[in-house]
Parts: C-alpha cells; structure tokens; sequence
C-alpha cells in the first residue's frame, strides 16, 4: 500500500461531487476519490456496482479496493498506481474482477486516475471506472481467432507431411490443451467391432493409460454418445448429465466439462472423436467447438493420407510378389503344354489359350485391389464364350488373389476339354457347373461339381478329363481332390478344396 503523506502535508479537503457522479453514472462511469492524509477513499453508487458492490457497502479502504480486484492483476495494477503516486502523474489500469464460480468469463474494468498536488505534494487521487468487459472479450476472441488459426494451419502442414500418425496425434493432443485452455485431451478411435473405444492418443491423463483404456462406444461415454447423435456433444457439468453415462476414466480424473466431436472415416464410418475436458465447470463457447472441429477434420485427412501409403507400400509388394508368380506361372504352362502337345502349331494355340485365361483372371483380381476375387464373375468370366450352353448355380464365395488364379486355370482347362472331346463339341451337349459350401470351421470346403451331359464319354480324348494340369492345380497347389464319375451319356467331375487354403 502506498505510504501515506506526512502529518504535516494539507488534506485535500474534498470529496466526491455527488451531482457530479449522478452525472457520470448515466454513462456507465464510477468515479472515485482517495484522499491520502486521512486514508479515505470514497466511491460513487456506480463504482460500488461495477466492483460487485451494494450502495454503500464499500468499507473506504485502500485494502477494501484491492479485495476487490483479481489475485492474478494485484501486483500490475498497484506497480502503477504506486509509480503514478511517485511522479504525480495519470495513470490507467485494466483489471478482472474475481471470477466466482468459473462458469462465466470475469468482468473486466478500465479504471483512470490523476495526482492531486494544490502545493507541489500528492495528498489525494481522484479518477474514473468503467467496465471494459464486452471490449476486452472482443480483444480476447481476436487474438484466440488469430492463435487458433495458426494452429489449424500448422497442423494442417504437418498432416500433409509423411510421417507417423501416432506422432501427429499427440501433437495434436498438446496443441489442443494449450489453445482451449484445457487440462485434457483425448483422441479416441473406435474398435472394428464398433462396440468399444480405444484411447489412441491424450494428454494430461495419468500415465500409461494411452494405448490401453478402452470405453463403451454407445451411450456408456460421452464419447459414444457423440457417435451415435453424428454431432458435436458439449457438458458444462458431468455430474449432473442425463444423456449418457459418466465413464470412471473420466471420473477418477475429476472432469467436470467437456466438448467432443467426430473425426471422419472412410466408407462412411467414423475413425472416433476427439475430446477436451476441464476439472472446473466451464461454458464451451460454439468458437471453441468449431475449432475443435476443424483440427478432427485435419486428424481425419492424416489418418486417411497414412491408410492410403500404407495400402500402396502393400500393394507395390504385393504386385512384386504376384509378378514374380505370374512369371513361374506361364513357365510351369509353357514346359506342361509343350510336354502334351505334338506340333509348334498345337503348342501354340494350347498355350496362348491358357495364358489369355490367365490373363482374363489377372484383370479380375486386380479389379478387386489384389486381395480377394469373386469366384461368380470368376466363373462367368471363363466360361463366357459358351454360356449360352452352360448352366452357372452356386453362391457368390471370395476367394484369396492366389487361390483364384490357380482355380481359373483349372477350370479353363476343363472347358478346353470339353469344348474339343466333351459335351461342347457336340451340339445336343450341355454343360452344369454348380459349387457350394459344405462343413464348418477347419472342415470348411469348396465343393465343385462339373457334369458334362449329351455325349459319349469313350469317345477319342475322353481320357484327358481331369488330366495332369487339372489335378496339379486343385491337389498340389489348392490341397484338394479331384475325382472322375463316367456316364453313359457324360462324365461328372467332382472337385473338393479346403476353404481355408482357398484365402491365400
């Protein structure tokens, strides 16, 4: 407190011109004045009311003034009130008022004040005060627009870069505290089974709960409940909400509020959300939220960017790995058919054949991004140039890149026979290719039942039915069984593959 004038310095001698400050109150204004001989500060009706004050309860006191003004803007404003008193100078200070529960932002006032010196000596102040708060928070929102902005960008260069996702979202995590003002953040990716939440990346949460704690992702957390609303969730007070449950994560850290928004998917599936609390009660303002928002949607596009990088490095590898089979492949038919073949042209045509029916299925499975192949439009796609001829029953099965195209050369070389020595040759023939699924778990298999009707199977060639390529396809490199039924009129050939050598 500033020391006090001598006892022999003259009082000011005055006090507040109560017209006056009738005057000054119309516009919002307090004026006050601190005679410093006696100790005496005097406020107006309107000073009382912006420091929160009734009329007439103000105590008069340097002491009482400074009760009245937040902990945190104490030393600022005295060091210049003090520096005023020492130079006999004006002075200006902003100051908060003390924010009592926390729930609304504090009121801030602007207060004004000059030396009275009738004899060359301080012996009074005297001043105005007025509340600033709408100024201040219009400052305050321009400056948190400006720094949020920032970061926005920031993190959206960093998304744009080749790195690990992990990384980016504890960036994310610190960046998020320390803008909004919060203890917590949290980054939650939801389960493959949709059921439950993992927490991918945080911070402020005791540690070693990153990368373990797991919540309910339906109405048992706030984040679940955010999920299945599809918008933004904002809780001023957990304790008392209604909408979902409470999770003890949250609990044992004393959250109190909280705001929580979606970070988008692929396929039309969220990849979480992302959340930030506080252990005080606190009113999210719908900036805060938006800005909330707009760093999910920058998570979203570095985790899409990393997905994609990843299923291309697979890719790339995976084609290494299916070009050099394709290649061991078309050896393994040139050296088989030239072995069964008696002539140039025959090896030719016989050859050709089959590596275009490899061909048809290496466009298949490519289409289907090198992981699995539709054995229907496999079928279809085979047996094309006589469908009109052939009847096609069985459910739709996806087979593994591999298994698929060993079974298309399998069943290209059981229409090649039938088209030269079997029912295709004839025109009263007719062809039944059915497959199903029979047995479960590991006895799981493919059943595949080829029947050849309208001809006489004795015939010159009928001997080529489940030949050599066929069974080393199906038995060597499927792990099945291929078995000849002769017919009077046909020949059925039945094929039995176990399905879990069939996801390769």
């Amino acid at each position: 407190m500033p020391e006090k004038p001598s006892a022999e310095a003259p009082s000011a001698g005055r006090s507040l011109d109560q017209k006056l400050a009738s005057g000054f109150s119309a516009g919002g204004v307090g004026l006050w004045y601190w005679d410093l001989v006696t100790g005496t500060l005097q406020w107006s009706e309107t000073m009382e009311r912006l420091h929160g004050l009734k009329a007439g309860s103000f105590d008069g006191t340097y002491a009482g003034f400074q009760a009245r003004i937040y902990v945190e803007d104490q030393a600022a404003a005295f060091r210049i009130i003090e520096a005023a008193l020492e130079k006999g100078e004006r002075y200006r200070i902003e100051y908060r008022l003390p924010d009592g529960d926390g729930a609304a932002p504090m009121r801030w006032l602007e207060a004004r004040g000059e030396a009275i010196r009738p004899n060359g000596s301080v012996v009074a102040m005297a001043g105005t005060c007025q509340d600033i708060s709408e100024r201040k928070q219009n400052e305050l929102e321009l400056a948190e627009r400006a720094t949020r902005q920032e970061v926005v960008t920031r993190l959206g260069l960093l998304a744009l870069r080749e790195g690990p996702v992990q990384s980016f979202l504890d960036t994310i995590a610190i960046e998020v505290c320390k803008v909004l003002h919060v203890e917590y953040c949290k980054i939650l990716e939801l389960m493959g089974d949709g059921k439950e939440l993992l927490l991918r990346a945080g911070h402020g949460w005791h540690e070693g709960l990153v990368g373990k704690v797991r919540l309910s992702a339906d109405r048992g957390s706030q984040a679940g409940y955010t999920l299945k609303v599809e918008k933004s969730v904002v809780v001023e007070d957990l304790a008392t909400e209604k909408r979902f449950a409470s999770p003890k994560f949250l609990s044992d850290h004393g959250v109190v509020s909280g705001v929580s928004v979606i970070i988008a998917g692929e396929d039309d599936r969220a990849y979480g959300t992302i959340s930030v609390h506080t252990g005080h009660r606190r009113r999210f303002q719908q900036t805060e939220v938006d800005f909330l928002q707009a760093v999910a949607n920058i998570a979203a596009l570095a985790i899409q960017r990393a997905h994609a990088t990843e299923r291309q490095r697979l890719l790339l590898r995976e084609l290494r790995h299916r070009v050099g089979n394709l290649l061991t492949l078309i050896v393994s038919l040139f050296n088989n058919t030239a072995r069964t073949t008696g002539s140039v042209e025959e090896l030719s045509d016989k050859f050709l054949a089959r590596v275009m029916s490899l061909s048809r299925a290496h466009t298949h499975i490519s289409y289907s991004g090198w992981s699995t192949a539709s054995l229907a439009r496999l079928v279809r796609e085979v047996v094309e140039p006589f469908l009109d001829r052939i009847t096609l029953e069985g459910p739709d099965i996806h087979l593994g890149a591999d298994s698929a195209f060993a079974l298309s050369l399998a069943l290209h070389e059981l229409l090649t026979n039938a088209a030269r020595h079997g029912a295709l040759s004839s025109p009263a023939g007719g062809l039944r290719l059915a497959w199903s699924l029979a047995g479960e778990g590991e006895e799981a298999a493919l059943h595949i039942d080829w029947t050849e009707t309208g001809f006489e199977p004795g015939t010159p060639g009928a001997a080529r039915f489940g030949g050599r390529l066929v069974k080393t396809v199906i038995e060597d490199q499927l792990g099945g069984t291929v078995a000849s039924h002769y017919l009077p009129d046909g020949v059925t050939i039945e094929i039995r593959m176990p399905l879990l050598r069939l996801d390769k």
